[in-house]
């Protein structure tokens, strides 16, 4: 594929074991994507040799684990060979001081992909379960630029390896139509999202209307509406709920007076404190509204009444 946004071009390491091809040259680098911080590691480079028809050409590549298409030629190859990208007529032209060639462009290339960030739904490789004995849970991975954490357990005693590159799993894209839930019977599931809906309260309705107005994207306000409104129960404040448990929710004491209906004795010093300290931050007091609360202090004289 030719990329005119790449300065370089790479080969996907599979497409070159399935070429005769000259040894790499072993020097990892790094370069940066087209978004400006995204890096990847390239393993080594190598003389690549392409034929156009019937010239040939040549071109040092990088060899990189993973690549969009099996191979990319950057603006090194084309400015190269002088290569004409003639969208007009669909046509790919090439010029050598001796020869020239011209190549059809295809007319639809599926596209690929990809994903910088956000949320995946992980499947685990059969091979990995199955053959292998290893365990690793379906989930929905977080990734940002372009990485992730995948856990995967042994719960055997005995070591197993993982070579290098090998494949653990399938990420799939979510989109608005995809539904997760446990229920296996999906007419179970239409019946209770059915009542659900049909048994939300004006209360609840309210209360959920009131947490969510500050989110602003549409998207995510339709999400977390749906999520919501099926646990509605919680929201609906108008049902007194009884905890059933068996320790009583209750702390049992006597009938004595309340502990603030006695100033906590202090000494002389202290009170002195307490007051310059009431006096000096004015902002930081206001009324009582206790029927138990203390009296006001008044020093008079270095006591207080």
């Amino acid at each position: 594929m030719f990329d005119t946004g790449s300065t370089k071009s790479f080969i996907n390491k599979t497409a070159l074991a399935r070429t005769k091809h000259l040894p790499i040259d072993k020097n990892k680098q790094q370069y940066v994507m087209a978004d400006g911080y995204t890096k990847f590691e390239v393993n080594g480079t190598m003389k690549l040799f392409i034929e156009l028809h019937h010239i040939k050409t040549n071109i040092i590549v990088g060899v990189v684990n993973s690549l969009c298409v099996d191979c990319i030629l950057g603006m090194d190859y084309l400015n190269k060979y002088k290569i004409n990208l003639n969208n007009k007529h669909k046509q790919v032209q090439v010029y050598t001081p001796t020869d020239t060639a011209t190549l059809p462009m295809e007319n639809h290339v599926p596209k690929t992909r990809t994903f910088f960030s956000g949320q995946l739904l992980f499947s685990p490789a059969y091979r990995l379960l199955k053959i292998q004995g290893l365990m690793i849970t379906h989930s929905l991975i977080c990734f940002q630029n372009y990485e992730t954490w995948i856990s995967i357990y042994n719960p055997t005693y005995k070591p197993c390896y993982l070579y290098e590159d090998a494949i653990v799993g399938v990420a799939t894209s979510l989109d608005s139509s995809m539904n997760i839930s446990t229920i296996l019977n999906l007419n179970i599931k239409e019946k209770n999202d059915d009542d659900h809906t049909h048994s939300l309260t004006n209360n609840s309705e309210h209360n959920i209307h009131t947490l969510s107005q500050h989110i602003q994207d549409p998207q995510q306000l339709n999400d977390l509406i749906i999520i919501l409104k099926d646990n509605h129960p919680l929201f609906d404040t108008s049902i007194i709920t009884i905890a059933e448990t068996s320790t009583p929710h209750i702390i049992c004491t006597g009938d004595n007076p309340p502990t603030t209906s006695r100033p906590y004795p202090q000494t002389i010093e202290k009170q002195n404190v307490t007051v310059m300290s009431v006096e000096t931050s004015p902002d930081m007091r206001r009324p009582s509204l206790s029927l138990y609360h203390t009296h006001e202090m008044e020093p008079t004289g270095g006591r207080e009444r």
